[in-house]
């Protein structure tokens, strides 16, 4: 009779090739889904109400104008307070990148800002409605970041 192999040599190299592939997907991931991810991420953090966090993810000029504190009091109170909803879906539309794009009027050039129109969905004491925002996502010193419209 002869001896079985343990199949762990071959669970390894299952395991090196999926991380292998994985690896190479998020490699070759575009710009617009990396800055997708980063919309997904803010509004799941909103969604849980950890506010601090989505805050993280704001643009300097962003955080300039809403300190954390503020920031995380204020959209606890409208969105959830306010509107009497404990929860909400949301929905994220790519609507395309800007080249040469401003913030709030003559500030500075953003270069690359990819567009996304997000779709908030609440059901609440109040009934059903709908809140859409645009938001913008650039790159900057390597890291993607929010910026809304304040034109």
């Amino acid at each position: 009779m002869g001896r079985r192999q343990s199949p762990l040599p071959l669970i390894l190299i299952g395991l090196a090739v999926v991380l292998l592939i994985f690896s190479f997907a998020k490699l070759f991931q575009t710009d617009g889904r990396k800055a997708e991810h980063v919309v997904k991420e803010f509004y799941k953090h909103e969604q849980l109400q950890q506010h601090s966090q989505a805050w993280e993810l704001l643009h300097p000029i962003v955080q300039d104008k809403f300190p954390k504190t503020s920031f995380i009091q204020d959209r606890n109170h409208v969105f959830f307070g306010h509107f009497g909803a404990e929860a909400y879906s949301f929905h994220i539309k790519n609507s395309g990148k800007n080249k040469n794009w401003r913030a709030v009027k003559d500030g500075d050039v953003l270069h690359n800002a990819h567009h996304f129109t997000v779709k908030k969905e609440y059901r609440g004491k109040y009934g059903h409605f709908y809140f859409i925002q645009e938001v913008y996502v650039v790159k900057e010193e390597g890291k993607w970041m929010i910026v809304w419209d304040f034109k």
